[in-house]
């Protein structure tokens, strides 16, 4: 056990949770699409630097190098994608929540493609998630709270599907990462080169589109230095740090199955977040739904 470690995990868990608030108005100035390309650009250039200072230009496969791009590829631009659109449409609790089932899903999917197997106290975790998911979703909402964040946008099925789109896309991209040890098991690529090739596939299918002329790549209005400014930072702090500190956690030797579980607890954090940002105290029951989802998230990732 390694305390600042968990620390360390755990303060990822509420960078990820900042960075769904910091994000909710530029995706809405920008539209989905733009703010995942100039986030996504941003990004690179974060990582870029960070990899040129690294010296982790190692050498790999074709086969590593084809699933780290196909992994980014579902993963951050397909994944990433779906997710911006489902804050558009959900704002960032309802979001947060949903996007809280890639765990159950990545596990399952791990053992659909013989990578994994679920004994009981991981399916009891499935379990948890999905009836804390639900619980928050359904019933997290007091009648009286007015902010925009906690008004649906259009269909509330098509919000719900982009979300369980951008968990799926994410577990996906998450199981195809893994089956690079077995590809390279005896020259693991540094994890920063790992993030710079998944980054930077999303940045060039986010890029193309926009040359040719796909509408939906450019804002949907004029930004205000306000939209550009918090569209760059999302990616700053929620990729560029949030990243770096969950490798430094890792790195210190602490379990990665606790240190994974502990990242996770967006759904705890993001609540007192929007209490305190809105100044509108979300339902009791919303905190009631996180907590059981955060615990089975633990318990799969314990398991």
């Amino acid at each position: 056990m390694n305390f600042f470690a968990e620390l360390l995990a755990l303060g990822v868990g509420f960078i990820w949770a900042v960075s769904g608030l910091i994000s909710a108005y530029p995706v809405r100035v920008f539209g989905a699409f733009a703010f995942a390309r100039v986030r996504q650009n941003v990004v690179v250039i974060v990582i870029g630097a960070a990899l040129l200072f690294s010296d982790s230009f190692d050498l790999m496969s074709w086969e590593a190098t084809a699933l780290i791009l196909c992994s980014g590829f579902i993963g951050i631009f397909l994944g990433d994608t779906a997710l911006f659109a489902a804050l558009d449409r959900l704002g960032p609790r309802r979001n947060a929540m949903i996007f809280a089932l890639n765990a159950p899903i990545t596990g399952i999917l791990a053992v659909a493609v013989g990578k994994d197997e679920i004994n009981f106290s991981e399916w009891v975790g499935v379990l948890l998630v999905l009836i804390g998911v639900l619980i928050a979703i359904l019933y997290g909402k007091r009648r009286d709270l007015i902010h925009t964040w906690e008004q649906v946008r259009g269909p509330l099925w098509i919000g719900v599907g982009l979300s369980l789109t951008a968990a799926l896309c994410q577990a996906v991209g998450l199981v195809l990462s893994d089956f690079v040890i077995d590809v390279a098991p005896a020259n693991k690529p540094p994890v920063i080169l790992v993030a710079a090739l998944r980054v930077g596939i999303a940045a060039v299918a986010l890029n193309a589109l926009a040359t040719f002329g796909w509408s939906a790549m450019q804002p949907a209005s004029a930004p205000s230095t306000r939209a550009w400014f918090l569209a760059c930072l999302s990616g700053v702090w929620g990729i560029g740090l949030g990243m770096t500190i969950l490798v430094w956690a890792q790195s210190l030797g602490s379990e990665v199955g606790l240190i994974s579980a502990l990242s996770q607890t967006t759904p705890i954090w993001i609540l007192p977040l929007i209490w305190i940002w809105t100044k509108e105290r979300p339902a009791t029951i919303a905190f009631v739904g996180a907590g059981i989802a955060v615990v089975g998230v633990f318990l799969i990732q314990l398991g």
